[in-house]
């Protein structure tokens, strides 16, 4: 006898996507520290970026559970770096990683299934069913990572300190329940509910979920990469695509103290093509930017951004974070006007650092230009380079759709 069907197979491929999830939070500025300089084109900077690092995933939905339509994702996202040798080519670092996230609100649609049976809408037989699956779901990937000497890690088995360790792999899976709001769960502080039983109604509600769940972990993985490069290279000095994450979203994932976080973000200069976060008073003058100017203020990660998909942000008004932003003109002709924000992009480095420095290893980053025309204006051509190596590391939708059906077949055996 086949067992009731949990999971119909659907495979899509629903987006390829390369912004992390900071680049979409809001941050504060003060505008008293708003100013705006110059230098001199061409630049010679003080120092030039030897490593660079950009980050990708693909979000692709592999099935719908019965009766609610509730969708299954797997996310696969990479981070790579890029070192940049005296011979000027760029090679991929050992930092350069890949994961597999499998997403659904397993506990949601558990408890759920459990309360139709409890009213007598369901028969108990497909409860168990489910239970059953899950279980053997779980245990068929641990089976399927050890087969090809890879990781697993479940969010309830991730506790403070451990992102070094389920990144330290290439290929290392994770199962996220986003039932519940964070990667992270401890017995002391439980996760908050995030997908209620009528959002699994909801397939968009549980794609906004996943995706941001997904985008999340990308920029976990891409601060893994940055982190453990400068680690091993004390001495580079690292251009990354879009915002790196604050202390107080990563230095108990990571265990790593403030001021081993302070030391290495003093080598990252965080390169943002689309910019949102703009004090008023600049967005104005945005029109009068010529290339080699540009205006810089104080900022900071905003006490009051809470996000029911991540954790709440300490309020303790120590762990306020500051940084030091720029926006500028990155790329248009030597002394052209330009009536409108065309080419703008916007810079985060640590506060501590000299902003001026960072702006003149970023406009050095000119030429050569990238390849994709439609970027003229507003990529680096290394970051070009690293998002294809990023793009490069993930697997084949053949391959998504042999793993799906792998998993989705096992249903209906017996």
């Amino acid at each position: 006898m086949k067992r009731n069907q949990i999971i119909y197979f659907d495979l899509t491929h629903v987006e390829e996507y390369g912004v992390n999830y900071m680049d979409q939070l809001s941050y504060y500025y003060d505008e008293k520290t708003t100013s705006k300089e110059r230098v001199e084109l061409p630049v010679k900077p003080k120092r030039k970026f030897t490593s660079f690092l950009d980050g990708t995933m693909r979000l692709y939905m592999i099935g719908r559970a019965a009766h609610t339509g509730t969708p299954l994702y797997i996310a696969v996202i990479a981070s790579a770096v890029l070192i940049r040798g005296k011979d000027r080519f760029l090679r991929k670092a050992p930092q350069s990683r890949y994961v597999y996230v499998l997403i659904f609100p397993f506990k949601t649609y558990e408890d759920y299934i459990h309360n139709l049976v409890k009213s007598g809408k369901l028969k108990e037989e497909f409860y168990k069913d489910l239970k059953e699956w899950i279980r053997n779901i779980k245990a068929d990937l641990r089976s399927y990572v050890r087969r090809h000497g890879a990781n697993l890690f479940e969010e309830t088995e991730i506790n403070p300190g451990m992102m070094r360790q389920v990144f330290e792999n290439n290929g290392t899976w994770i199962i996220s329940d986003t039932s519940f709001a964070g990667i992270m769960y401890t017995v002391e502080a439980k996760r908050k509910p995030l997908i209620t039983e009528s959002d699994l109604y909801n397939p968009n509600r549980v794609h906004e979920v996943a995706r941001t769940r997904a985008r999340y972990i990308m920029g976990l993985l891409e601060f893994y990469s940055a982190f453990t490069h400068l680690e091993a290279n004390p001495n580079s000095y690292i251009m990354i695509d879009g915002l790196f994450y604050p202390y107080k979203r990563i230095g108990t994932l990571f265990g790593i103290t403030r001021e081993e976080y302070e030391d290495k973000i003093k080598n990252v200069v965080g390169f943002i093509k689309h910019p949102r976060e703009i004090p008023h008073s600049i967005i104005q003058e945005l029109i009068t930017l010529r290339e080699g100017e540009y205006f810089s203020w104080i900022g900071g990660p905003s006490p009051a951004e809470e996000d029911a998909t991540l954790p709440p942000m300490p309020s303790d008004p120590k762990s306020e974070e500051k940084f030091r932003f720029a926006v500028l003109r990155f790329r248009t002709k030597p002394g052209m006007f330009v009536p409108f924000p065309v080419g703008i992009i916007k810079l985060q480095t640590s506060q501590e650092k000299d902003i001026r420095e960072a702006i003149e290893a970023v406009l050095y980053e000119r030429n050569p230009v990238p390849t994709d025309r439609r970027r003229l204006y507003n990529e680096s051509y290394p970051i070009e380079e690293a998002e294809r190596v990023a793009k490069a590391l993930l697997p084949s939708e053949s391959k998504i759709r042999g793993f799906a059906l792998s998993i989705i077949a096992k249903q209906n055996e017996i």
